[in-house]
């Protein structure tokens, strides 16, 4: 599955650090980082993600532009 988020960030490090963490909690894997004005968009592969449920609020904002496969 195919997942783009938008994240709002404050660090970029900061907020690597923590999507590194969350993405094994939930078997999925970054593919590519798309820079976005100041942020930055994130392709990840794996497992069913819902933003409802299995985002996490540690991010911040979030919202997500779409899925696909």
């Amino acid at each position: 599955m195919l997942l783009w988020t938008h994240l709002l960030t404050n660090s970029f490090k900061e907020q690597w650090r923590l999507l590194e963490k969350w993405s094994a909690t939930v078997h999925c894997q970054v593919k590519r980082i798309i820079p976005y004005n100041d942020d930055f968009d994130l392709e990840l592969y794996g497992e069913a993600i819902t933003m409802a449920t299995d985002f996490p609020d540690i991010f911040g904002s979030t919202q997500s532009n779409g899925f696909g496969y």
